[in-house]
């Protein structure tokens, strides 16, 4: 208890259920964590089924960078699953929790963890970690999150066996799944993604969380790492781009001639201005401009996809009502 506490204590990302304090009294130990007000993924899977590829792709990108973070501390997990997964209820923001079983990587823990002996869930347990081998890494959290990305996208678990031995055995010989023919519509990157997360061997999974969370990150959708400044100047550039465009169209309706030249200069110079201001603020922030294009793209595809799940059919009346 004292030991998770602790650990935990070190670990201050926006992912990351924090920990507030940690005491003894009266042979009582305890700690004070954050207030998470939401529920578990396993409890929105289970209630919900199976969830969207932007909110898979959202979650399992935010999951993969608290995880690197720790990994970066010197600390694993080792019990990743739906259950240690909160969903803050106003945000939807991805909160990792009960690090009680993780392993410091510069730490003795010879005493909590012998040969033979099993620790964690055995479910969402990489192979190398459901065999009790030595030299277990931060990877058996790469293997777990790609059990989570499956039960988020079916609503299942990957491994099935009705015993600890058959699911033992599940791990070792590797998932039988294939998400291709579990859903066609899914987008390859993200199918491969995971497939990669559950490879039966730690050197066929990603190098490093980091590496899983910028192949996530390359999907799509809006990039955490693009400063929120800049996203709103690219909304606000979006949405001069329109005006310009239907006004210019209006008024050619009328005569071409009769476009005042002083509009379009003005509404170009605005335009302008603002994409200047925007690749400079993200400049200044490390924010490179292949990533601002991207985050762009991103967001509008979003917006649009917002725009059709509220009913407006046609995508690009849909990108346009999104602004």
């Amino acid at each position: 208890f004292v030991r998770e506490a602790q650990m935990a204590a070190q670990l201050s990302h926006p992912n990351i259920v924090p920990i507030y304090d940690v005491g003894e009294r009266d042979g009582l130990v305890w700690f004070v964590m954050q207030f998470v007000d939401g529920e578990s993924l396993r409890a929105k899977v289970e209630r919900e089924g199976g969830q969207p590829v932007t909110v898979v792709r959202r979650v399992l990108q935010e999951v993969a960078q608290a995880l690197a973070y720790a990994h970066a501390k010197g600390v694993i997990h080792r019990d990743i699953k739906p259950d240690n997964i909160m969903l803050d209820r106003g945000s939807g923001r991805a909160m990792v929790t009960d690090f009680g079983i993780a392993k410091a990587l510069q730490a003795d823990d010879t005493e909590l963890t012998r040969p033979g002996e099993i620790v964690g869930t055995a479910r969402y347990m990489a192979p190398e970690q459901a065999l009790a081998e030595g030299g277990v890494d931060a990877r058996v959290d790469m293997y777990a999150l790609g059990l989570v990305g499956y039960f988020l996208l079916t609503g299942t678990h990957a491994i099935k066996g009705a015993s600890l031995p058959a699911v033992i055995a599940e791990h070792v010989k590797g998932p039988a799944i294939d998400l291709t023919t579990a859903d066609r519509r899914l987008p390859a990157p993200l199918v491969q993604a995971i497939m990669r997360c559950l490879a039966p061997k730690p050197d066929d999974r990603f190098p490093r969380m980091e590496a899983l969370a910028d192949a996530l990150r390359e999907l799509g959708g809006e990039l955490p790492d693009t400063p929120a400044p800049v996203r709103r100047l690219l909304r606000e550039s979006e949405r001069l781009f329109v005006v310009a465009t239907l006004s210019c169209m209006a008024l050619g309706f009328i005569g071409f001639e009769r476009v005042p030249l002083g509009l379009v200069v003005l509404l170009g110079g605005l335009m302008v201005g603002q994409w200047t201001m925007a690749v400079e603020h993200a400049t200044r922030r490390g924010v490179t401009w292949s990533v601002l294009r991207r985050a762009l793209y991103a967001e509008r595809a979003r917006r649009a996809e917002e725009a059709q799940e509220a009913g407006v059919g046609y995508p690009g009346v849909a990108s346009m009502v999104a602004m």
